[in-house]
């Protein structure tokens, strides 16, 4: 059986370790991810204290979650068995689905960590603390260069920030948010507007072509089983949800900052009468696991394989 998460072919296993800062939501599900993906060597985690009982406690903590359930189940569907195997506490050691882990409990601090020694060059720091990436290494709570410091060569909490405006709607479940865009585009004529049905084709080509990674295309209405651990990290578009209504938006160009309207006319209620489309587009995402977490986890090995 294929696994849910981004699950790497055999043979494609980089030399290169990955180390993760935090082992919170977001750094869980980052485990989640890599050992279902299989790319890289190891995985090395920073706890950075005793957890609980010992290092089992914290395997139970990775292996279990609430809203996604078992990692086995997640990989290989309901029969599955336990997945991390040979522990060893002394070393603070474990497999998950045969990727050697290895988890930090002693420093918080990213300069005393210890990835030189442990030939780690890319960390994920999913602490969300240190939110300065220009703060010094030895600040006293510590600080992202702190990485850098203590061997890292490269550090992913934040993904750039792209820039259109929507609304995003956490609903009631145990993960999965509702993206509500709203877009004027300026029309032609109003004889020939924009339909629903070319929105909802730029997005089904989208999902067929360049964005099939990343966007899946519905004309039926999803029930929240359909979102949550989706890999499909942009959106779950409902095209049947889409709607679009066309009419004339009126300019006066005498309002418009700096804009010279001596050429149009004056007076009369409207000067100028621009066709314009409003469309409504609704997408759900997975906003843990489904969605930033895969998303993060591309990047991840994108950045890795820049580092061979």
């Amino acid at each position: 059986m294929e696994t849910k998460g981004r699950q790497a072919n055999k043979g494609e296993r980089s030399p290169v370790k990955l180390g993760i800062n935090g082992l919170g939501r977001i750094g869980k599900l980052s485990v989640w991810h890599h050992v279902s993906r299989g790319y890289f060597s190891g995985l090395v985690i920073n706890i950075g204290r005793e957890a609980g009982g010992g290092l089992e406690d914290v395997a139970s903590y990775i292996e279990r979650d609430s809203t996604y359930g078992y990692l086995g189940q997640y990989l290989y569907g309901h029969k599955a068995g336990r997945v991390i195997e040979n522990m060893n506490e002394e070393h603070g050691t474990f497999e998950a689905n045969g990727i050697p882990v290895t988890v930090l409990r002693k420093d918080r601090n990213p300069k005393d960590l210890p990835w030189r020694s442990l030939g780690v060059p890319l960390v994920v720091d999913a602490t969300g603390k240190f939110l300065d990436p220009t703060a010094p290494p030895d600040q006293k709570n510590g600080s992202i260069q702190g990485h850098l410091e203590a061997g890292a060569k490269k550090v992913i909490p934040e993904m750039k920030r792209i820039g259109f405006i929507a609304e995003s709607v956490r609903i009631p479940t145990s993960t999965g948010s509702l993206i509500i865009l709203v877009m004027n585009i300026q029309d032609e004529t109003l004889e020939h507007p924009i339909k629903r049905q070319d929105i909802n084709q730029v997005y089904r080509k989208a999902s067929e072509t360049y964005m099939n990674k990343y966007l899946r295309y519905s004309n039926r209405q999803n029930v929240s089983s359909d979102i949550i651990g989706n890999p499909y990290a942009a959106a779950v578009i409902e095209g049947e949800e889409t709607h679009t209504r066309t009419a004339h938006i009126c300019v006066d160009p005498s309002k418009i900052p700096g804009f010279r309207s001596e050429a149009f006319p004056k007076g009369g209620p409207c000067p100028i009468e621009i066709p314009v489309t409003q469309t409504v587009i609704y997408g759900w995402y997975d906003n843990e696991l489904g969605s930033y977490t895969n998303m993060m986890g591309d990047l991840t090995v994108k950045i890795a394989e820049g580092l061979l």
